[in-house]
């Protein structure tokens, strides 16, 4: 009885996360908290597209707790200037208790999913557009938000998560993506930073 209660919790977590990190004000502040990435120092709510029911199709009833985000760059606090090209980063959270070895690979299918449909967007506005030599897909940054209180053990680098990596590396597609661990940070730690995001992060 005591098993089947926290099988029957998890889905609950995930649909909480969903809603936090679906929310633009709390994705921003954690960004701008946790991902130590120049470039998204600046994030402000309204540069926050959420696109995630843009992939159900392709990726399916598995990754319905996992976010995507089309994410527009500011050079700096200036709020005019934004850049033309957006940024894109895939939120995955784990609940569970044991490492995820295989999420690097579930990373990359979300990456080509995001790829593929940004260049079919591209082409629907101008005809042969994604085929020209002077044409760049856009950046895609994969994040995973790790609740469960192991260490996160699985390599960051897909490389590594196929046979002869290191043999065969010039012709292995490869990326690494950032970790973010609730239990990496102390209550102290997440009560200084004062936000909303930060005080959701201690009562999980």
């Amino acid at each position: 009885m005591k098993e089947n209660n926290k099988l029957s919790a998890e889905p609950r977590r995930d649909i909480n996360s969903k809603t936090v990190l679906g929310n633009p004000v709390l994705y921003a502040q954690f960004l701008r908290d946790n991902i130590n990435i120049p470039c998204l120092k600046h994030i402000q709510p309204e540069d926050i597209e959420d696109v995630s029911e843009r992939y159900r199709p392709y990726l399916g009833t598995e990754f319905e707790s996992d976010t995507v985000k089309r994410v527009w760059l500011r050079q700096d606090e200036n709020r005019n200037s934004r850049l033309q090209e957006p940024l894109f980063l895939i939120s995955l959270t784990e609940h569970k208790s044991q490492v995820d070895y295989d999420v690097s690979m579930q990373l990359l299918k979300y990456m080509l999913c995001i790829w593929l449909d940004y260049g079919k967007e591209i082409r629907m506005q101008k005809e042969g557009a994604s085929g020209r030599k002077s044409f760049r897909y856009p950046a895609v940054i994969p994040i995973v938000y790790y609740e469960g209180k192991a260490s996160w053990t699985a390599e960051r680098q897909f490389r590594a998560r196929i046979s002869g990596g290191e043999l065969f590396r010039k012709w292995i597609p490869d990326f690494s993506y950032e970790v973010v661990r609730l239990h990496d940070y102390s209550n102290e730690e997440l009560l200084e930073r004062g936000d909303e995001m930060s005080l959701i992060m201690l009562f999980n």
